[in-house]
């Protein structure tokens, strides 16, 4: 691989970089001002008009928990109905998190969540920028035009769904990888595979980087919360959990906001998409173990010895883009993680590291099918409008349609991959 200076300069012409920094710049000024008056004013005013949906399941689950009964009962209720959409399935520690929101009143139990959901995706976003991107570039215009545009992230905030939290931990996980800080980067790992089971997969970057520091770290994180969980909830609940709730989570799931090769695969097969349909025999395990060989796969490309800081990054963002298509299920919102691969990626390239090429096409497309193609078709159509669609002739084709940003993702982690394997001379690197 070819090294090159980085500037703004040498990615853009001279007579496009003022005009371009103006305009980035004042949309960012707007950006925020907008999100002032659609998110932060309302919340503190009472009057947010999102949905919160999200929201109302975890604190479901957390008051369970607090008056003593079983937090997944409901969830359990449900599971022979619709495949999505279920109460609260996350893990005990979760509602131990949440109890301080469970006792306090609907309205500012409300406002405090919306506004930290914000400043999650504000500051994860600003974290990402400033890890991956170069300094030259306008990184925080940059992070709040993509914290508050990005339909995966405010799509977080309209709901109320706590994947806002996840990937400010991971943003901070993604800056210690790239950092060579392997101690406070599992623990985060840790700490966000607590909340959502997913992060866990990142772990196996860690063996091939030989951080067996890390490993320990994401260890006695996971294990503390565990513990948290049966302290306070009880060993019955965590019982639960682990024997009912985590297979339940793990079946086949169709539903179009899902994005995984799962969920593509049953698509495909007019599966599982508004009815729980019968599983198609030995689709299940080979999807896992296609997302078994996938993860192995992008956690050989890491390599333990000191190499490019942009590279480290690109490891980390194909750790991040393998997790999402991997998961046994992760919806539209989820994708709110996927700025970490793209930030990655754009500064692996604008390091010049390496030559636009395929995974420059690939990038530009991935970016252009989650933010312009994705947000019309996947959130544009009520269950009632699907239910009507799914009656009419061109409802498979259409389904396919609603798989593009998983396909876009897979053919940009096999670029990604592609680009690791070649693989590149340790030098020296800083750790900073």
């Amino acid at each position: 691989m070819a090294s090159r200076a980085s500037t703004l300069g040498a990615t853009f012409p001279a007579t496009w970089r003022r005009p371009l920094l103006l305009v980035l710049r004042v949309g960012a000024i707007a950006a925020g001002a907008a999100a002032l008056l659609t998110f932060v004013l309302p919340a503190l005013r009472g009057t947010f008009s999102g949905q919160l949906d999200d929201l109302g399941e975890l604190l479901s689950g957390a008051r369970l928990a607090a008056a003593g009964a079983n937090p997944y009962g409901p969830a359990l209720a449900a599971a022979n109905e619709l495949t999505h959409g279920l109460p609260f399935v996350y893990p005990p520690f979760v509602a131990v998190l949440l109890r301080p929101f469970a006792v306090t009143a609907q309205a500012p139990a409300q406002a405090v969540w919306v506004l930290l959901l914000l400043a999650s995706s504000v500051t994860g976003c600003v974290v990402t920028a400033r890890t991956f991107l170069p300094a030259t570039w306008p990184r925080v215009p940059i992070a709040i035009l993509t914290a508050t545009l990005f339909v995966p992230a405010t799509y977080n905030l309209w709901h109320g769904n706590i994947n806002s939290v996840v990937f400010l931990l991971l943003a901070l996980a993604a800056r210690d990888w790239a950092g060579g800080r392997e101690v406070r980067c599992g623990g985060l790992i840790g700490l966000a595979a607590a909340i959502k089971l997913g992060p866990v997969v990142l772990l196996a970057l860690f063996v091939r980087r030989r951080w067996w520091r890390g490993l320990i770290a994401a260890a006695a994180t996971v294990l503390a919360t565990v513990v948290a969980g049966v302290v306070a909830l009880g060993f019955e609940t965590t019982r639960v959990f682990v024997t009912q709730v985590f297979p339940l989570m793990s079946r086949d799931d169709g539903w179009i906001l899902d994005q995984t090769w799962s969920a593509v695969a049953n698509r495909l097969l007019m599966r599982r998409v508004l009815v729980l349909d019968p599983a198609v025999p030995l689709l299940h395990p080979l999807m896992v173990g296609l997302g078994v060989v996938a993860v192995a796969a992008v956690a050989w490309q890491v390599r333990p010895g000191l190499i490019r800081r942009e590279v480290r990054g690109a490891e980390f963002g194909a750790g991040v883009a393998v997790m999402l298509l991997a998961a046994p299920f992760a919806w539209y919102e989820q994708w709110v993680q996927l700025i970490i691969p793209v930030a990655a990626c754009a500064g692996l390239l604008a390091a010049g590291v390496v030559r636009p090429g395929r995974l420059g096409a690939a990038l530009i497309t991935l970016v252009m099918v989650v933010t312009v193609v994705a947000p019309p078709l996947l959130t544009g159509t009520s269950f009632a409008g699907l239910v009507e669609r799914s009656h009419s002739a061109g409802w498979w084709p259409w389904l396919q349609l609603t798989s593009l940003p998983a396909l876009a993702l897979t053919w940009f982690l096999g670029e990604l991959v592609l680009l690791l394997r070649r693989g590149e001379d340790p030098v020296p690197a800083r750790t900073g």
